[in-house]
């Protein structure tokens, strides 16, 4: 086995100074054989659908100098006496703050995409009397250093981004892993350096908060932490607050990791309560150590990872404990968490319920696998085989349902075959329904509630990701709905064709078209005129209902305007009636915002933020394309669905042409003002 850090990505792990070397050239399928898509670079306007690769967020968590943690999981009671962390600041006084109250949506959708760019992903969310809480990690400062990213909700649906300019998040570089209601109100726990000049080194840190807007930060503390070691969870139990992961040492030239748990009372004063065995996880080509918590309502506490077994194989681990102090290794040597395709096996999350215990994981990268257990002490592998995960190489969260389980996957760094974002359901964790697709990309984290259930992780965009939630309805593991299928890989033939020029509007009808695809057909010709044959700037409108015209282009009475890109500037110029009306301006800035699932009958949709130069506003651009030529130009529709100050109330749409040689893009339609905004 090798490791999925080559000598050149290396590298960057030890440290990160003020001017940061350039990204590392890899090949992108390269990129993708090992789980590792390079982001260092600003993301670069798109040519073609790019399949990207999960585990993009890999190369980002390297810029920041981190050690390598997260690809390093024994055991041993610590003899020495525990020592503690002090706090930072004196404990605040809890707030009394009622339940909250989701109320998810009945159909399934993304939420919050408007706060979530240029957020890379998202790495855990939890239901707190707060609401749903997320953390993540957005690009920092020139795409180098991160910053740490709170997400919050009352109701599941309208996302806000808390404490974005704290600098408890953004001093120096913050990896945040885990969260969990407790101590003071919330903590969090990661990874950080607050070095801005000089070489930065991450050291494993604990944040904390009354309520999210504002957060105190922990020091380095190595009595306590260690000079190099992974928070990677928390959790709170009865016991008290619990954080694991791994604690990094080096003997010569070995690298080693000791699974560790750390304790506390309030979330301020810590105690490394538990160490096992250290080990070699250089050749590792899995996370190591401890990587998620759980406890069930007699007060066990179960952790989940990779460590080593007694062949000195990568293999499945699963800890437990009955006070949060003394832990025991469940069968270390058992065939249940070792490999069936002769690689590493990572248990990357676990969740108890009425049923016991359900953790999942991944097999190589390239094979889900799913364990179950009555009460976290003897545990069977579900046969996955012939169950509906094809495609899937990794499951990287589980919760639990009133009559069963839900997962989710992909994991978006231990997935080697990458994928779409999906659900399955179990009415006792070892026989699984896939129960609902979202878009390709990764999910990290599943909260399932009495209201429904909400799934964080990230969507793909040509050449990165950005965080996203998707939130919809529950379902019953008992009566599962139809299987919606799993996309298969995309064929390299699967590009829509376009019609013969010169066809008229009926043709087009005969030929199945929608108003979507005839406006996208108008466009790749550049608008023929014998398909406006009214001269109003719209293609067959008198063959089409005046509603489905309506959908792309708006009321008869929006003004109408053309707009030109040129997206290597990332630049916009406007003009037309819609202009005079104020209803926008006539030059501004273009940001691209990523990609999420299209019109069921386009390839693919992206998002844009246009701000104009004067001052006036901000609008969000959405474009579906139907029709694409490699190397030459596409087609589609367009709309724009919100905007800020001026242009709050904007609305609109039309078709979009956009050319490769040179890169830039004509967009014709109508904008219009909403009546209550005006």
């Amino acid at each position: 086995m090798t490791n999925r850090l080559d000598d050149k990505i290396s590298a960057f792990v030890l440290e990160l100074v003020d001017d940061p070397p350039p990204a590392p050239d890899i090949d992108l399928e390269a990129a993708r054989r090992s789980a590792l898509q390079p982001l260092q670079e600003a993301p670069q306007r798109r040519r073609a659908p790019i399949p990207v690769v999960v585990g993009a967020a890999l190369l980002v968590l390297i810029a920041i100098g981190i050690p390598v943690l997260l690809f390093s999981g024994g055991q041993e009671v610590i003899d020495e006496p525990t020592t503690t962390l002090a706090p930072t600041t004196t404990a605040p006084t809890t707030t009394t703050v009622p339940p909250s109250s989701l109320n998810l949506p009945d159909t399934w959708q993304r939420v919050g995409a408007q706060v979530m760019t240029p957020v890379v992903g998202i790495f855990d969310m939890v239901d707190t009397s707060f609401g749903l809480v997320a953390v993540g990690f957005d690009p920092g400062e020139e795409d180098s250093r991160q910053n740490g990213v709170i997400l919050a909700s009352a109701d599941g649906v309208e996302w806000t981004r808390l404490a974005e300019d704290d600098p408890a998040l953004n001093m120096g570089g913050v990896l945040m892993y885990g969260i969990t209601e407790g101590g003071p109100g919330l903590v969090a726990v990661g990874q950080g350096c607050e070095d801005d000049v000089e070489i930065c080194m991450a050291y494993p840190t604990v944040w904390t908060s009354v309520d999210g807007t504002s957060w105190d930060r922990s020091p380095a503390n190595p009595d306590v932490f260690g000079d190099r070691a992974g928070l990677l969870d928390v959790v709170a139990t009865e016991h008290g607050l619990i954080t694991a992961g791994g604690l990094y040492t080096a003997d010569g030239e070995a690298e080693l990791v000791a699974p560790t748990v750390w304790l506390s009372s309030d979330g301020f004063v810590w105690e490394r309560v538990w160490q096992g065995e250290a080990y070699d996880y250089s050749t590792a080509t899995n996370i190591t150590g401890f990587q998620a918590l759980t406890t069930d309502t007699n007060g066990r506490v179960v952790g989940v990872g990779t460590a080593i077994n007694d062949e000195g194989e990568f293999v499945g681990a699963i800890w437990t404990s009955t006070d949060g102090r003394t832990w025991e290794r469940i069968d270390q040597d058992s065939e249940v968490f070792a490999s069936n395709t002769d690689s590493d096996v990572s248990i990357l999350d676990v969740a108890s319920g009425p049923g016991g215990f359900v953790a999942v994981g991944s097999d190589g990268g390239t094979k889900v696998a799913i364990w179950h257990s009555p009460d976290g002490l003897t545990w069977a592998r579900a046969n996955t085989a012939d169950q509906p995960f094809e495609y899937i190489g990794s499951l990287a969260a589980v919760d639990a349902l009133g009559t069963g389980w839900v997962i989710a996957g992909p994991h978006g760094f231990a997935d080697i075959t990458g994928g779409t974002a999906t659900l399955w359901t179990s009415p006792d964790g070892m026989t699984w329904d896939r129960v609902h697709s979202f878009a390709p990309g990764y999910a990290m984290s599943i909260v399932a509630t009495d209201s429904g259930i909400a799934v964080a992780g990230a969507i793909a965009g040509v050449d990165n990701y950005y965080a996203s939630v998707w939130a919809g309805p529950s379902f019953d593991p008992l009566a599962p709905p139809p299987d919606p299928g799993l996309a298969p890989p995309p064929a390299e033939d699967n590009t829509p064709t376009i019609a013969e020029e010169g066809l008229s509007c009926e043709e087009l009808v005969d030929l199945g078209y929608g108003y979507e695809q005839v406006v996208s057909y108008w466009m790749w010709y550049e608008q023929p005129t014998d398909l406006d044959r009214d001269g109003l700037g719209m293609p067959c409108t008198y063959v089409f209902p005046a509603e489905d015209v309506e959908a792309i282009f708006g009321a008869s009475e929006a003004w109408a305007v053309e707009i030109v890109t040129d997206t290597n500037a990332d630049i916009f110029s406007a003009n037309g009636p819609a202009v005079d009306a104020g209803a926008i301006c006539t030059s501004g800035t273009i940001r691209y915002r990523g990609e999420s699932a299209p019109h069921p009958a386009a390839i693919w949709r992206w998002a844009d933020l246009y701000t104009c130069d004067d001052g006036t506003g901000t609008f969000h651009f959405v474009g579906d394309t139907f029709f694409h030529e490699d190397g030459g130009f596409t087609a589609g529709s367009w709309s724009v669905d919100s905007g800020t100050d001026g242009y709050v109330g904007l609305t609109g749409g039309g078709g979009i042409r956009l050319t490769y040689v040179p890169d830039g893009a004509v967009i014709i339609g109508r904008l219009w003002l909403t009546d209550d905004e005006n």
